[in-house]
């Protein structure tokens, strides 16, 4: 993002213009593609949950589809767009684009598949111990020559006081283009003791050399984070104490981990809590009030739908301090970085299907996640679309309905702390217990 918006700021007027024409082909071009195998000019499909619900059938389903499609034909030429200014091979888009598209999911193994020398974070050292791995696998089989060993011996000796950089320069001096498999073919087998031994010292040393550097770099991390909020140690320290987020698969439907089964069976639990009455069973009933309450937003003068422009996506997403994507695969730092072009179609688009007072099809449905409790049971949470979160945030009404309606009594608000509150309240319970009152608490937990 950083390259293409400096890419950006050195064009010309025309040549963004003409970077991002291109890129609005190229979009509608995929999107027209999609529509004819879905139906949808929308990336992917449909879930069948969203194709099925009756509040999103009719007129509301037919806007929100058309305001969707304007904002994935805005999501993914602004990803095109993005991309060209930044140099990616076409080949290799595929890798970067899915925001605002319909969601897949994928079903994927808990535990990692990559293999031992791709756990590297360094290039260098991910390459030497390739290398090393290689040799400690043929000396098993063979031999070394002395002519080998003298080689090898010229080219690590130096490394005692190099990085590993410079081994790999060595290595890849050595070997001279071919690969290290081709390369120990090429020499007669004879010792290997010597060499595995110098093997062991270079590995030793690129060992040491990336502790220490990793050694420096969490000393620094550490004093970043405790200089501020500290909430990525303090999510490691209290990764034990969280243990119970994850649910235990006994919890679900005779261990089903099927979404509808498990929902079907939470559902019955809770509606114990819920006691539905007998009209309220029936879909229609919420049908007709959501599509009552729809044309009362678009009819009634009183109700302004919310706006959108890059400087409210700036105010409201700027300060944004969660680092996780939403259900449209979006960061709220990517939603701010684009170039001024792409994010003003993105908030044209949005901005559309507000006026309507309509999400976009792809947006209509959240990723509920079960979430252990202490008590062994389960709650879900919602993730919603980073866009939602930023008409969320960029909403004020709610805000200045509470200033305005603040009691004296009211010790939760914006400004107020909850420990303020909750040091007020010992101190009184304290001097009541000491003057011989009894001191009760009642506390409201609502199902």
């Amino acid at each position: 993002m950083l390259q293409a918006n400096n890419q950006f700021k050195s064009n010309t007027i025309i040549q963004n213009n003409a970077v991002w024409g291109n890129a609005c082909n190229i979009a509608r071009r995929r999107l027209h593609k999609a529509q004819q195998k879905s139906g949808y000019a929308i990336l992917g499909s449909p879930p069948a949950a969203l194709l099925e619900d009756p509040k999103f059938q009719g007129e509301y389903g037919r806007v929100a589809v058309v305001e969707g499609e304007k904002l994935a034909h805005a999501t993914l030429a602004s990803e095109i767009f993005v991309l060209n200014l930044a140099g990616i091979d076409p080949c290799d888009r595929y890798k970067y684009t899915g925001r605002s598209q319909y969601p897949k999911f994928v079903r994927r193994p808990v535990v990692s598949g990559n293999s031992r020398d791709s756990k590297y974070h360094s290039s260098d050292f991910q390459s030497i111990v390739k290398v090393l791995n290689l040799l400690q696998i043929w000396a098993d089989h063979s031999h070394f020559s002395s002519d080998l060993m003298h080689d090898l011996s010229l080219a690590f000796l130096p490394a005692r006081d190099s990085s590993p950089g410079t081994i790999r320069e060595s290595i890849d001096a050595l070997v001279a283009g071919r690969e290290i498999e081709d390369f120990l073919n090429e020499s007669p087998p004879e010792d290997s003791s010597s060499v595995l031994s110098l093997f062991e010292q270079a590995r030793d040393l690129t060992f040491n050399t990336t502790f220490n550097k990793c050694n420096k770099e969490w000393r620094a991390f550490g004093k970043e984070q405790f200089s501020g909020h500290a909430t990525a140690i303090f999510s490691y320290i209290s990764k034990d104490e969280k243990q119970y987020l994850s649910p235990d698969k006994h919890l679900f439907h005779n261990n089903s981990f099927d979404p509808d089964t498990a929902l079907r069976h939470r559902s019955h639990k809770w509606a114990s809590f819920w006691k539905p009455s007998p009209t309220a069973v029936d879909p229609q009933f919420f049908v007709g009030k959501f599509h009552r309450l729809w044309d009362y937003c678009r009819k009634s003068p009183s109700v302004q739908p919310p706006d959108m422009t890059p400087e409210v996506l700036d105010l409201a997403l700027g300060k944004y301090r969660k680092k996780t994507k939403g259900i449209d695969n979006s960061l709220a730092s990517e939603l701010t970085s684009f170039p001024p072009v792409a994010k003003q179609a993105q908030c044209d688009a949005y901005r559309s299907a507000s006026h309507y007072f309509v999400l976009p099809h792809q947006h209509l449905l959240t990723l509920s996640v079960g979430l252990g409790k202490p008590s062994g049971d389960i709650r879900t949470i919602a993730k919603t679309c980073m866009w939602y979160r930023c008409l969320c945030r960029s909403d004020s009404s709610v805000a200045e309905w509470g200033s305005m309606h603040t009691a004296p009594f009211d010790t939760a608000g914006k400004g107020k702390s909850a420990i303020v509150a909750l040091s007020v309240r010992n101190l009184k319970a304290e001097v009541g217990n000491a003057l011989g009152y009894i001191v009760v608490g009642a506390f409201n937990d609502i199902n």
